[in-house]
């Protein structure tokens, strides 16, 4: 009997724990109403944190590594890093059009536009302009090319500029 009635609390108990971690977005008959507010929310976003994994890949060289972002309202700073942070290239883009790139080895370039400048450096480059806004799942200002949305209007795929 005491079994029993530990196995009937330790369920409901495991119950509320699983229903506890469930998102409590409702799914809703209208994807694209709920987008357009979903994007006026993350338009209010001026600072965000991002951090990932960067695979990269040119005619003459290719490497993964990490990705550590922070954007403001007054400047962007990625910081790229090996296994064990070895290798540090840091990239600091001031919004008065001044980027700056920091290798590991601690030499220092300086340019207008960061896109221009990592190529030149490191012989390859992304559209950071257009990641600002997708990092956080909104389309940049160019030609959208692509975006499906889930049921619950959030955007499952997002394809623009070539990426």
């Amino acid at each position: 009997m005491q079994y029993t009635r530990s196995l009937r609390w330790l369920s409901i108990f495991a119950f509320l724990g699983l229903t506890a971690c469930t998102p409590m977005v409702k799914p809703t008959n209208h994807p694209e109403q709920q987008w357009q507010v979903y994007q006026a929310e993350l338009r209010q976003l001026h600072a965000w944190h991002l951090e990932g994994y960067i695979g990269v890949r040119t005619p003459k060289n290719s490497f993964t590594g990490n990705l550590d972002w922070q954007h403001t309202p007054t400047q962007d700073r990625l910081v790229f890093y090996g296994p064990l942070g070895a290798d540090e290239t840091r990239l600091v883009i001031q919004k008065k059009g001044f980027s700056q790139l920091v290798l590991h080895t601690g030499v220092t370039y300086q340019a207008t536009s960061p896109e221009t400048l990592m190529d030149e450096v490191l012989g390859w480059s992304f559209p950071i302009s257009g990641l600002v806004v997708w990092g956080i799942g909104l389309p940049g200002n160019s030609e959208l090319s692509h975006i499906q949305l889930n049921s619950q209007g959030l955007p499952a795929e997002l394809r623009e500029a070539g990426y």
